[in-house]
């Protein structure tokens, strides 16, 4: 294999394990986190530079010094996991989204000014900022133990009295941030670990097949923890929080478990993908990073372990075949969003009134337009074979063809699947049809047309267009995501391919 399809192999396997662990917070704990690459960020940066410091001097062979690494990514990623789970317990939905954004964009500013030139302000910012917190909840607590609330002249001298008491609580923490403290973090803030370029000369020690057992290890861990007695408590938390709590379950224990689990598990692969790229920088875990590891786990299956491997794979392969797509106008992209929600309107409306029935008489119409799509796919697949892209990404795509085309074909559904292929095929031609049309109506607009007219889109761009799309079609069509909350594994391939299960169910 060459260097770039190691590479897109070994970076197809991180975000798979990355939206795996992430699938413990968000999908199976029913928690909102969309910080998930600070953990990955800590894991790189604390083995990297363990690496740098101790490597040579300690005469460790490579696989157990990678081993240890593991090890140390992991713990620093779980105690960050703890720090950010213990005071979000009270924060749900949108503002645990925004609690986790917030932290994730703080460690990447945070290592972008650690460049061995003595504190920066965000260091001292940080800290001060956790000690002041810190001290006022305590405070607060005490203050409510001793002295409870009081009416009438008492009650408004108690309020006076705990007023200056908080006052005297900050001013303290001032103190205590200029004095001893201060020179201590400026040791800290002399930590060089590369600033903006980031952490540089890490020795390249990590093998593909470490990367591909910490997945194997990840999707075992993960199934086993949710068929344990354990894992129902995740479930239950996920689907009621509330009357989790009523029924005894520790729900606090149970969502600050599951942000260290995903936190070390994705502070083992920032390990492994620190000593196989040789260097830590800030760009490689950008807020993007995180953004594209929660559209995995949505389009993948929030709930679903396996679901989320294939979603990292998939999506991570299909975002470096995008890179071959040339500049595209925004007004054509624009139409194809439009003419994509025109057909789904479409169908909608006519599946309520009936029009659309796969058992109708239009029945054998769907099904020769399936057999079409077949056609289309063999054809497709001709295409695909002669595109300049790497084995790696024809080898998923030609696996994909293949499960299609033989899910479609050759498997006892088959007479459900081709109209239901059909449709699908016939809703993306149609799409394709109506796109020229609507991008001619559209620059007939004076006014779109002078401000977009001449603007496109690059590769980069469209990537992310195609990301937002999917997600957004997934959401409407299947807010459980692609697999839900089912498994992948070999009897769901049996029933599929043979019908094997399909009369007991039935």
């Amino acid at each position: 294999m060459g260097i770039y399809d190691v590479r897109l192999l070994v970076l197809a396997l991180l975000f798979s394990t990355l939206a795996v662990s992430l699938n413990l917070i968000n999908g199976i704990t029913g928690q909102f986190s969309i910080g998930h690459a600070a953990f990955y960020l800590i894991g790189a940066i604390t083995s990297g530079k363990v690496t740098v410091l101790f490597m040579e001097r300690s005469g460790i062979p490579q696989v157990p010094w990678m081993v240890l690494m593991l090890v140390v990514g992991a713990v620093a990623a779980a105690i960050a996991g703890l720090l950010v789970g213990l005071p979000s317990l009270r924060l749900r939905g949108d503002y645990l989204a925004v609690a986790t954004l917030g932290f994730g964009e703080i460690v990447n500013v945070m290592l972008r000014n650690q460049d061995g030139g003595g504190t920066s302000f965000t260091l001292t910012f940080v800290v001060g900022l956790v000690l002041l917190v810190a001290a006022l909840v305590g405070y607060v607590w005490v203050v409510r133990k001793a002295l409870p609330a009081r009416k009438g002249l008492v009650g408004r001298l108690l309020f006076l009295v705990k007023l200056a008491g908080g006052g005297l609580v900050c001013w303290l923490v001032t103190l205590l941030m200029q004095s001893s403290l201060s020179s201590r973090l400026d040791t800290v803030g002399r930590l060089d670990l590369g600033g903006a370029y980031g952490l540089q000369n890490i020795p390249k020690t990590t093998e593909l097949w470490m990367i591909f057992l910490l997945l194997i290890g990840t999707l075992a861990v993960s199934r086993n923890l949710l068929k344990h007695a354990h894992g129902l408590g995740f479930l239950a938390v996920r689907e009621d929080e509330l009357a989790a709590d009523a029924t005894g379950v520790n729900t606090t224990r149970i969502k600050v478990t599951a942000f260290v689990i995903g936190a070390a598990i994705a502070g083992m692969a920032g390990a492994l993908f620190a000593h196989y790229n040789g260097s830590v920088a800030p760009d490689d875990f950008k807020m993007d990073t995180s953004f594209i590891l929660v559209a995995m786990v949505v389009i993948g299956g929030t709930g679903s372990i396996t679901g989320s491997a294939l979603a990292g794979i998939s999506l991570k392969m299909l975002e470096e075949g995008l890179r071959k797509l040339t500049n595209i106008p925004a007004i054509v992209l624009i139409a194809l969003v439009i003419s994509a929600a025109l057909v789904f309107i479409g169908y909608q409306q006519s599946s309520k009134r009936k029009l659309l029935r796969i058992d109708g008489k239009i029945r054998p119409l769907l099904t020769v337009l399936g057999l079409a799509g077949c056609a289309g796919l063999l054809y497709l697949g001709n295409l695909f074979y002669h595109f300049n892209l790497s084995w790696v990404i024809k080898s998923g795509g030609f696996a994909l063809m293949i499960a299609i085309f033989v899910g479609v074909l050759l498997t006892p559904a088959r007479k459900t699947a081709l109209p239901r292929f059909g449709l699908l095929g016939g809703s993306l031609a149609l799409v394709v049809l109506l796109t020229p049309w609507i991008a001619k109506g559209l620059h007939q607009i004076g006014p779109l047309e002078k401000l977009i007219g001449e603007t496109t889109y690059t590769p980069s761009d469209l990537r992310w267009a195609v990301f937002s799309i999917a997600l957004v079609f997934v959401m409407i069509l299947r807010p459980q995501g692609t697999m839900g909350h089912h498994e992948f594994s070999w009897a769901f391939v049996r029933s599929l391919l043979f019908g094997e299960g399909r009369e007991k169910g039935s």
